[in-house]
């Protein structure tokens, strides 16, 4: 083996050096961009298993109310409001008297307390399509459509028909 010539020089060279430390600075501002991204998609999908939830809540005291008929009268502000607070009773309303037209916003309301700020709504219609208008099909009072929005966004969306006539 052969000594090293005595000009070389062992180790990195400052451009070395730089170019190494940019590389590892450039790839952690990377690393530090998805952690973030990553924990705003984890804070997005808790939001709406949040505001799920209550829509659910919503719906299950929805389904209690009876069918009713598009001649019942509209219900007083006191009874839709105890229908969507929590503590209170469910009261002897019907879909029918919750219905609105379906070119009007439907019953809205906030929740005080909520973890998440926003506006509710609740549409009942017969808008089956949701198109907008009533019409072919929808024109019969036997099929009526129950939409729970957050913040103008469709949480759930069901459909309930008349029970069937005692005979």
């Amino acid at each position: 083996m052969r000594p090293a010539p005595k000009n070389s020089q062992a180790g990195l060279s400052l451009i070395e050096v730089l170019v190494a430390v940019s590389i590892l600075g450039i790839s952690f501002i990377a690393l530090g961009g998805a952690v973030m991204s990553g924990v705003k998609s984890t804070m997005a999908m808790e939001r709406r298993s949040v505001v799920r939830n209550q829509g659910l809540r919503y719906m299950e005291r929805l389904q209690k109310l009876g069918f009713g008929d598009i001649l019942d009268a509209a219900p007083a502000a006191a009874d839709l409001d105890g229908l969507f607070d929590d503590k209170a009773d469910i009261p002897d309303l019907t879909l029918f008297q919750i219905a609105t037209p379906v070119d009007q916003f439907g019953h809205r309301f906030r929740i005080a307390g909520f973890e998440e700020k926003g506006t509710w709504e609740i549409r009942v219609n017969r808008d089956i399509n949701g198109n907008g208008v009533v019409d072919g099909d929808e024109v019969n009072n036997d099929i009526l459509r129950v939409e729970i929005l957050f913040e103008g966004e469709p949480i759930l969306t069901t459909f309930r028909n008349r029970p069937p006539a005692a005979s």
